[in-house]
């Protein structure tokens, strides 16, 4: 009779034992999994950023471009890229279609932000190569307004125009003589109106 209670006694202990513990680690590792899988729909929906907005970058003014010639192409300083921001390749490739330039693409183009905050968009076109030029532009709606030339030099010639560009919108033209830069004169005096036209003054 004993020998038949014991194993079931012993059967009954066995199937009461609590079933172990699931393991944390592999807990973790299953619940890490599902928040990266949760997340990757939420980064597929997001709506992508508008680049050209979100990324333009203006130059302050006053723009000196004999300051912008020293800090960038005579001394190179790592501060250039912060003092004078340059389009990138597909707003500048999108200005350069605007006005039309075939041949001689300028070899940077700086955004100037209107100080009346007209929808303007206003940039200087910096050439460069046997002879070096910088073209003041307008555009509004994909369309020139007005188109000046600011600065030009040869280097065969005693003399080269250069520019200010100060914050009320106005624009200087200076001449400077190659041998002595202290030798410098003002020419000529542009004005940028607020419907986007330049115009002598």
């Amino acid at each position: 009779m004993n020998k038949l209670v014991l194993p079931f006694v012993f059967f009954a202990l066995i199937s009461c034992k609590k079933a172990p513990e699931p393991n944390n680690t592999n807990q973790n590792a299953v619940q890490a999994q599902d928040t990266l899988v949760s997340s990757k729909p939420a980064q597929e929906t997001a709506e992508p950023a508008n680049e050209s907005s979100a990324n333009t970058q203006y130059v302050s003014l006053p723009f000196n471009y004999e300051e912008y010639k020293k800090t960038c192409i005579q001394e190179g300083s790592p501060d250039c890229s912060k003092k004078y921001p340059v389009l990138g390749q597909s707003e500048s490739d999108k200005i350069i279609k605007i006005i039309g330039i075939t041949e001689g693409s300028p070899e940077s183009i700086f955004q100037i932000q209107s100080a009346s905050g007209s929808p303007i968009n206003i940039y200087v076109l910096n050439f460069e190569g046997d002879s070096n030029s910088q073209e003041l532009v307008t555009v509004n709606n994909d369309k020139i307004i007005s188109r000046q030339s600011i600065g030009y030099a040869m280097p065969e010639e005693e003399t080269y125009e250069t520019f200010i560009m100060n914050p009320d919108m106005t624009v200087d033209i200076y001449e400077i003589s190659f041998t002595d830069s202290s030798n410098k004169k003002k020419k000529e005096k542009y004005k940028i109106a607020t419907n986007g036209k330049i115009s002598k003054i």
